[in-house]
């Protein structure tokens, strides 16, 4: 037994032995040696980046890796040279938002970028670019949005695209080096301002199609020719102020500018306030807005058959005007049209009119007679304003809201209301709310709206902020800023007859927890669908001010 023992401490103590030899010949092994990178002293660049490539083995390392940083578009530090490349954005299609890193004048606008095409010039694109001097504009862009090229004093060569339909606002202001632009025939529309103070501007054709110009060459001095559609029916005031060299004429006390087919298209202005009546000329298919304006000594005047449009300002301040005769063509009535006409006493309105703008009959105290046209769709606001006698002899009052028509409807349109009302059911037959027509009714709580309205008009129950219960007409199509800021409206039902409603139509509307949708199916904001059969968070979606988009339902959709 001592004997087994002693075996196995002797055999412990020999590993023991072994184990401590074998750690003293591996720890006396000498340890590897260190690696140092070698790096090439030239530098290597991508479009952002710039670092030194490494020499030995380990080839993909980069030292001293660092963004570019540029002057005058050159790196410095590297030297790389920043690329000439337009600011584009967009997913489906692309927009121009600026020169970007182009040093060049010279632009010329891909019809495609990253395999999308280009269809827009952004607003304020090329705002104050003044290196630009010429831009081409491909066939795949269809608007150039506001002010995208607004002065750009350098600028004397544009192309614009065949696709083009629509130039934005001042899109072409202050283009001072700018001698003449040839506008595609597919162009429509031309916003307010779009060439105005375009001094070196000498010629233009304007396509048809187009509808209106508004302060569309104000300014432009070295205006020589211009030539207008016959589509055109609406010149405002400023259209053509400070040319100077266009080829007027003047007939019988009157200012007219002419196409190749009429040379008394327009009528601009009156030549002298001394004489009473004004016969405008027969051929006249245009009456440019403020050609009457201030013209005291007006006291009839015969308009041509052939217009179409009554512009605002026409006949704002002639004081002596007494009455006048609309002819049965026109269908509009543009803002302020007879402001502060004195001694005007009656209007009759044809048949035919679906528009009214704001202010049309302001200071119009000694109006006895207005009769609007069951035809009308649209009216402004203040129709009366500054006129409250007018207001009280013509309108017809019911609990509080006043309503203007003819002998066989005289509630065809609801145009303001009392401050204090409280409540409201409309009267059957009104078929108009007028543009801010209750608003800042801070007491008002409950509407009625018959289904014979089919415009509730802008703003109109803006800042009611008692307002809780409302019903709208299954008439009505367009929701636009109608209960903006309604503080207390909690609940709302959109009719099946609704197909657009605006980004601020419930903006401001805090306690809204509820907005039921009839027909839910269809929905878009922009091409984006929408989902509005939840009415809690369809009201969520639709009472943020920073997050509510204008809606609009396409038809057919499921």
């Amino acid at each position: 037994m001592k004997t087994s023992r002693l075996t196995v401490v002797l055999l412990l103590c020999l590993a023991s032995l072994l184990a401590l030899s074998l750690i003293s010949c591996f720890g006396e092994t000498e340890p590897a040696p260190t690696h140092t990178h070698t790096w090439s002293a030239e530098w290597e660049h991508n479009e952002s980046r710039h670092w030194h490539p490494a020499t030995c083995e380990h080839t993909d390392l980069r030292g001293d890796e660092e963004f570019h940083t540029y002057s005058d578009h050159v790196c410095t530090v590297c030297g790389f040279v920043e690329p000439e490349r337009l600011s584009i954005g967009g997913t489906t299609t692309k927009i121009v938002h600026g020169i970007g890193t182009c040093r060049s004048g010279d632009i010329v606008i891909p019809a495609e970028y990253d395999g999308v095409p280009v269809t827009g010039i952004g607003s304020n694109a090329f705002l104050d670019c003044e290196q630009l001097t010429s831009i081409v504009i491909p066939d795949s862009v269809t608007e150039i949005s506001s002010q995208a090229f607004n002065g750009c004093v350098n600028l004397r060569s544009v192309t614009i695209g065949n696709g083009v339909t629509r130039i934005g606002m001042a899109a072409f202001a202050g283009c001072t080096a700018l001698t003449e632009v040839n506008i595609p025939k597919g162009v429509t529309q031309l916003d307010n301002g779009v060439f105005e103070r375009c001094t070196a501007l000498e010629t233009i054709v304007i396509p048809e199609g187009v509808t209106e110009l508004d302060g569309t060459f104000s300014g432009c001095s070295a205006l020589t020719s211009v030539t207008l559609p016959d589509s055109i029916r609406i010149i405002n005031s400023t259209a053509f102020r400070g040319c100077a060299t266009l080829p007027y004429t003047t007939s019988n006390n009157g200012v007219y500018l002419g196409n190749e087919n009429n040379p008394h298209f327009v009528l601009l202005s009156y030549v002298s306030k001394d004489q009473r009546s004004f016969v405008c000329h027969p051929d006249v298919k245009v009456i440019a807005g403020g050609a009457f304006s201030n013209y005291e000594g007006l006291t009839s005047i015969e308009l041509p058959s052939g217009i179409s449009y009554i512009a605002s300002e026409t006949f704002s301040e002639c004081a002596a005007l007494e009455s006048v005769t609309i002819p049965a063509g026109v269908t509009g009535i543009g803002a302020s049209a007879f402001d502060w006409c004195n001694s005007l006493k009656t209007v009759e309105i044809p048949d035919g009119v679906t528009e009214i703008g704001q202010g049309v009959f302001s200071g119009c105290y000694n109006l006895e007679s207005v009769v609007i046209p069951d035809s009308v769709l649209h009216v402004g606001e203040n129709m009366f304003v500054f006129a409250a006698e007018a207001l009280q002899r013509i309108c017809t009052e019911r609990n509080g809201a006043y309503y203007i028509g003819n002998p066989n409807n005289r509630f065809l349109v609801l145009i303001r209301a009392d401050k204090e009302i409280r409540e409201l059911h409309m009267e059957e037959g009104t078929k108009v709310i007028a543009d801010h027509a209750f608003e800042a009714c801070e007491f008002l709580e409950k509407v009625h709206m018959p289904d014979s309205v089919v415009t509730a008009g802008e703003l109109a129950f803006s800042n009611c902020i008692a307002l809780t219960e409302v019903r709208i007409s299954r008439s009505v199509t367009t929701i636009s800023g109608l209960f903006y800021n309604c503080a207390a409206l909690s609940a709302v039902f959109i009719p099946d007859s609704v197909t657009s409603i605006s980004y601020n139509a419930f903006s401001g509307c805090k306690s809204l927890a509820s907005v039921t949708f009839e027909n839910k199916n269809g929905w878009f904001v922009g091409n984006i669908p929408m989902d509005v059969s939840d009415p809690a968070k369809a009201a969520e979606q639709l009472k943020d001010r920073d997050t509510a988009a204008s809606l609009t339902r396409k038809t057919g959709e499921t």
